[in-house]
């Protein structure tokens, strides 16, 4: 297909939103509507600690958003969050937030440290209407993830029902691809920038869901929200304190603090001795900080 091999080609580094969109003004995007109901939790993290306030934890100001990031051109902001593939155990979310916004984990497989990173809880109030780019083929090795098995199979039965062509198919493979691309520059993410803004801004779409790529796919959903369907969709609940001791391959998450209604509690969640002892080293107090 003529679009798909333009895109493919496209050198994101010398083109701009509009060069997008011209590329992709013929051709038929396919994203899956879906409605994220009442009473789901999502989880935002930043790194550091002693935040406590949703202030501290909401969307970044728009003037410190000089580059342009997976669901975000430059000169905007978004609300980056993830919905755990299962609402009982948020601990997938809280490794997923970890990661993400994790310098040391950004180091790779032999990086070593701690680095304390805080979380935060926010309840959904009014159902918030977000679009998928998961395909079939959105990272089909994962089985273990309800959420993305369920974007996946709403993706093949759309396409039978309304026998959707195969290059528009193809295409929607093509930006699913690009969503859980790993990248290295921030001109990478030109493409679902682009089509994340406009699907928000000129759609209507309170935000977009799409995997972790640093995850593989693995443990729930990212999501980016307006800045307008968190301050009217959103409720902030807490923050939780917590510090990624990191060995190589072998890390651990412990949570140390939880602060809700302006009142913190500390918590023993695992000693240092059993700590070092699940990453493989004799003293956490000796890793270097991030």
């Amino acid at each position: 297909m003529d679009i798909l091999l333009k895109l493919k080609a496209l050198d994101l580094s010398k083109a701009d939103p509009d060069t997008i969109r011209r590329l992709m003004g013929d051709a038929k995007l396919s994203a899956i509507e879906f409605e994220i109901s009442v009473d789901t939790l999502i989880v935002r993290g930043r790194k550091g600690g002693f935040f406590t306030d949703k202030k501290d934890m909401t969307y970044c100001p728009v003037q410190y958003c000089k580059d342009i990031q997976r669901a975000t051109l430059a000169g905007n902001t978004m609300f980056y969050g993830v919905i755990s593939d299962n609402q009982a155990h948020l601990e997938n979310a809280r490794a997923i937030c970890a990661i993400e916004c994790s310098e040391l984990c950004n180091k790779g497989m032999n990086s070593v440290g701690k680095e304390i990173i805080t979380i935060s809880h926010w309840r959904v109030v009014k159902p918030l209407k977000v679009c998928s780019f998961i395909t079939d083929t959105t990272f089909p090795n994962v089985l273990n993830n309800a959420l993305l098995n369920q974007m996946r199979a709403s993706f093949i039965r759309t396409h039978r029902r309304y026998k959707t062509s195969e290059d528009t198919i193809n295409v929607a493979r093509f930006i699913s691809d690009e969503f859980a691309k790993p990248v290295n520059r921030s001109y990478e993410y030109l493409i679902t920038a682009t089509i994340s803004n406009d699907f928000i801004n000129c759609l209507g779409f309170d935000g977009v869901v799409y995997p972790s790529a640093k995850l593989g796919g693995q443990a729930g959903l990212n999501i980016a929200l307006s800045p307008i369907a968190v301050d009217t969709k959103l409720s902030f609940i807490r923050t939780i304190q917590q510090t990624l001791y990191k060995n190589k391959e072998h890390s651990f998450i412990r949570i140390e603090a939880v602060n809700e209604d302006g009142i913190t509690q500390k918590l023993n969640h695992a000693s240092d001795n059993d700590v070092a002892k699940i990453i493989g080293i004799a003293d956490i107090n000796h890793l270097p900080n991030y």
